[in-house]
């Protein structure tokens, strides 16, 4: 063969190219690796993602068995406390106004529109009151803690 001719005709050089030097049994048998490997590390990752997604539905489903033992060990608290004396006794002397012998029973009136007022305004004039202090930054917290701002309060309050 003659290689002067492939040099003029610009597509029978990539031909050659191509066959004889990119296209060997070794460049073929390492993109075939290449390929086993990239499809292997592809499968491992959905193995992965799908193992993730189980173990999240397993923890949210153990949280729901937890709430829900949660639930029936208060409900069950509850039917006992119902059905308890204590219970029984707290709520027959709440609704009939009842006390124990020798216990002194205050009956307080219900609230008017007076007393509703009052309390408006003493908690209008305490929360008026108050004023939160101003909570330092995140960089003067830090600031404070590497320069020992703090310890230096606690020496003076010694």
């Amino acid at each position: 063969m003659n290689t002067d001719k492939l040099k003029h005709i610009p597509w029978k050089r990539w031909y050659y190219h191509l066959y004889r030097r990119v296209f060997t049994l070794r460049s073929l048998v390492v993109g075939a690796a290449a390929l086993l490997t990239l499809s292997w590390i592809w499968g491992a990752i959905q193995v992965m993602q799908v193992n993730y997604q189980q173990q999240q539905r397993l923890a949210e489903n153990e949280r729901q068995l937890r709430l829900a033992q949660i639930e029936v060990e208060t409900a069950e608290y509850l039917a006992n406390y119902y059905a308890s004396d204590e219970y029984k006794e707290l709520a027959i002397r709440s609704r009939l106004g009842w006390g124990k012998p020798g216990e002194k029973v205050l009956i307080v009136p219900p609230a008017t529109s007076a007393t509703k007022a009052l309390n408006d305004t003493t908690s209008q004039a305490s929360s008026s009151q108050v004023k939160p202090s101003p909570t330092p930054t995140n960089a003067e917290q830090w600031f404070e803690f590497l320069f020992g701002k703090r310890s230096e309060d606690l020496q003076k309050n010694k």
